[in-house]
């Protein structure tokens, strides 16, 4: 049990100092911080109650311990930053208006994306 809090110590610290090079890269680029959000943490029960998917997300092989994927209510609305959307304003897609993108599909989209933030697209990757 000890090994896995000080692993999920380890891996909310990696975060935190990726959100930092991050943050510190996007004011160096004169683009907004990315505003990350807070999501409750939910057993598998709970995941299934509000209609999420329970699994290892993220990288494949790594020591991921199980989550849910969250769905959200909005997916698919315009929108011009994260405030606007339960999950994330993502632009994946070269769109008419680089200012705008779409909100998230689920809370906490992983992989590769154009996180939209007061109408600035920037590429980033969450595992």
């Amino acid at each position: 049990m000890r090994a896995r809090s000080l692993r999920g110590i380890a891996v909310w610290a990696g975060l935190f100092a990726l959100g930092m090079a991050m943050h510190a890269t996007a004011q160096e680029a004169g683009q907004p911080p990315l505003r990350w959000k807070r999501f409750p943490s939910l057993d598998e029960s709970a995941c299934h109650t509000v209609g999420g998917e329970w699994g290892v997300f993220g990288i494949p092989g790594a020591p991921i311990p199980p989550s849910c994927k969250v769905p959200t209510k909005d997916a698919g609305k315009a929108c011009k930053k994260s405030a606007e959307c339960e999950g994330y304003c993502l632009q994946d897609e070269p769109t008419s208006d680089p200012s705008s993108g779409m909100c998230s599909r689920e809370q906490q989209p992983l992989s590769c994306h154009g996180y939209v933030e007061d109408g600035i697209a920037s590429r980033v990757c969450v595992d």
